[in-house]
């Protein structure tokens, strides 16, 4: 009977400078609600659940949500037009988190020896 216990995978050398990096980035593009999610999701990918895809799910997530929120935002014509802008500027905000949030998971979650066929 086998007793072997899951081990985490370490992470590499250059992740912590990336995580600090993508927030900066991220606050600089987006805003600084937009970082802080960022940071939390990169915390639920490699402490919470190592593993479980946590970046690129969200990416799918907030991708589909920037429609939903333009729509919602310009299209029902019950708000005022500032109102309408505001939630513009929302979908535009989630865009641009969509496009960090997508990198991060291509830098965290690609393995370069998975890739490998030699």
């Amino acid at each position: 009977m086998s007793t072997a216990v899951a081990r985490r995978p370490r992470p590499a050398p250059w992740e912590p400078p990336l995580w600090l990096l993508a927030a900066a980035a991220v606050w600089a593009t987006v805003g600084w609600v937009a970082a802080v999610v960022a940071l939390l999701l990169l915390v639920g990918e490699r402490v919470v659940r190592p593993g479980g895809r946590v970046l690129a799910t969200a990416a799918v997530v907030l991708l589909v949500a920037v429609p939903v929120a333009w729509f919602l935002g310009s299209s029902l014509p019950l708000y005022p037009p500032a109102t309408r802008l505001n939630d513009n500027l929302v979908a535009h905000h989630i865009g641009g988190l969509a496009i960090w949030v997508h990198f991060l998971a291509a830098c965290v979650e690609v393995r370069p020896g998975e890739s490998d066929t030699a």
